[in-house]
């Protein structure tokens, strides 16, 4: 079925399958490419906006990836504690905050980094915070 990444698959994603560099970015040029791949503060007019109007994050050569960096933060199934590591590591089963990444269309560009983690509780609003939906295959 339908759900929300969990927290290691939204930086696997986020980080271009481990490739990001060390200017934080899964794009070349770091923060100076952001404008081609994101909404945020300095291009969004603080509104978000229809996908797939900038260009795409590109992983394997076939998988585009629109947004994943900016436009709305994106909610993630894991609660927010400490990273513990390893491969495909699992976040604990209860808490008090969500963990959400990607970063939103009213940040500075150096909130977008690909390992930049914010924490929300689950009941309160943000007008920049969203989901994507991935889906288990059998």
């Amino acid at each position: 079925g339908y759900r929300l990444p969990t927290e290691a698959e939204a930086d696997y994603l986020l980080r271009a399958k481990g490739t990001t560099p060390s200017n934080g970015f899964p794009f070349r040029n770091g923060v100076d490419d952001l404008k081609y791949h994101a909404w945020y503060r300095d291009n969004s007019g603080f509104q978000t906006h229809p996908v797939a109007e900038l260009e795409p994050l590109v992983l394997d050569g076939t998988k585009d990836f629109y947004d994943l960096h900016g436009n709305v933060e994106e909610w993630v199934y894991d609660w927010y504690a400490n990273l513990v590591g390893g491969e495909n590591p699992q976040g604990p089963n209860e808490g008090s905050s969500r963990v959400a990444r990607g970063g939103g269309m009213s940040d500075h560009g150096y909130a977008l980094r690909s390992g930049l983690r914010h924490y929300y509780e689950p009941h309160g609003l943000k007008m920049d915070l969203g989901f994507r939906l991935v889906r288990t295959l059998k």
